[in-house]
């Protein structure tokens, strides 16, 4: 009854593949009968139909300017502010032209555009798809210098006004945690509003099958300092007097070039080039083949804003493949991993505790089992995108056409 109707999905910052974008909601829609589309922006132009049948409209990206190069966020913004006349008219003039049922975005810097998509003449429904607090994003980004971080927030709050004048014209706001979904419904009570959990698209039944490891530990994502690469590289030569051929493995881009020297540089200077592997990141459709071939997960997140409030998505990656966890302390991933009983939460700060945990954790066969178990069992009871598919049916089943 759905085959009619096209969702057209856009994305700034996302791969075509996204995992939450494509692999589980255009794909979920696709099964339920939907027309998908999926306008992303990459560094050339393209337009295929991808092998699961989503048509994929990859538009080029313009780099207006990049003037503050140490604050990534920062040419974020400014790109969100002024770029009408480059990229997003682009994306416009492309999801104009596809005249779909309902325009699903991602990113911040498409809401210069919610209110266009909102008044095409064909009346389409409008969706905000807020992966993150953008605001708590960017607030990572914040000078350490009074001057220049008072300055900073007033820019912040900037954008997270022209955020909430944008966003205001949706039909529908999708949060993926509480604290994001408690912003948009006190800032924005008028728009109907919900939480569909980034919740893992593995489920342990399907991964059984026995595989070599060669990996003690992985941490997948964003390579940056407030993600604990740090606190975890410095863990190594602990380790090592007791674990000599100790393998850690990470897999993600870094978020700066500046943070980039930096690792390689420590790697070197604590002697553990033979204990690190590091791997830009793979697509999601190969991410498996490598949680399959680890033993333990990580999430030494700093307590900043932000990463006190996210839930990450590798969290209920980790558990799904059986790995147990070591995470910081605190924000809902730390609450999850209480209740699930599936790894060990250390202070990010204490280079001990950390150790520690890892030594434990590696050297406790039956602690290992038994945290193993706990995850998958939570994954495959709870924490799945087969339970959230649902909720996002559903959402778009009662959107008033």
């Amino acid at each position: 009854m759905n085959g009619n109707k096209l969702v057209c999905h856009i994305s700034f910052n996302h791969s075509p593949f996204d995992d939450r974008i494509y692999w589980k909601e255009l794909l979920a829609l696709k099964e339920a009968g939907y027309k998908t589309v999926h306008i992303a922006v990459g560094d050339h132009n393209s337009d295929f139909i991808s092998e699961e049948g989503v048509r994929i409209i990859i538009i080029k990206k313009e780099i207006l300017f990049k003037p503050f190069k140490k604050f990534p966020l920062l040419n974020k913004g400014l790109q969100a502010l002024f770029n009408k006349k480059g990229t997003i008219n682009t994306i416009l003039k492309v999801a104009a032209s596809l005249t779909a049922s309902v325009y699903h975005y991602h990113d911040l810097q498409i809401n210069a555009i919610t209110k266009a998509l909102k008044n095409l003449p064909h009346k389409p429904k409008v969706i905000y798809d807020a992966h993150e607090a953008y605001h708590l994003l960017m607030l990572e980004d914040a000078p350490v210098h009074f001057l220049k971080k008072f300055v900073y927030k007033r820019y912040v709050s900037l954008i997270t006004k022209w955020e909430l004048s944008n966003a205001v014209h949706c039909n529908y706001i999708i949060a993926t945690d509480e604290y994001t979904l408690d912003f948009f419904s006190k800032k924005l009570p008028s728009v109907k509003s919900n939480i569909i959990y980034n919740y893992s698209y593995f489920l342990p039944h399907l991964f059984n099958k026995e595989v070599e490891k060669e990996y003690d530990f992985i941490y997948t994502g964003l390579i940056s300092k407030n993600r604990g690469i740090e606190e975890i590289l410095k863990s190594v030569p602990r380790l090592k007097q007791t674990l000599p051929q100790i393998k850690i493995l990470f897999i993600g881009n870094f978020e700066t070039s500046y943070f980039k020297e930096y690792v390689i540089h420590l790697i070197f200077e604590l002697g553990i080039q033979k204990n690190v592997i590091i791997k830009n990141a793979v697509p999601f459709s190969q991410i498996s083949n490598f949680y399959c071939k680890a033993l333990v997960g990580l999430g030494i997140f700093h307590n900043t804003p932000k990463y006190n409030k996210f839930i990450p998505i590798k969290l209920f990656e980790y558990m799904a493949f059986g790995l147990p966890v070591i995470f910081s302390n605190h924000g809902p991933s730390a609450q999850i991993i209480k209740e699930s009983a599936c790894g060990k939460l250390v202070d990010y700060e204490d280079l001990q505790d950390i150790t520690s945990a890892m030594t434990t954790i590696l050297s406790d066969k039956n602690l290992y089992e038994i945290q193993s178990r706990n995850g998958k069992n939570a994954v495959e009871t709870n924490y799945n995108w087969k339970k959230e598919k649902v909720k996002l049916l559903d959402l778009y089943k009662n959107l008033d056409y």
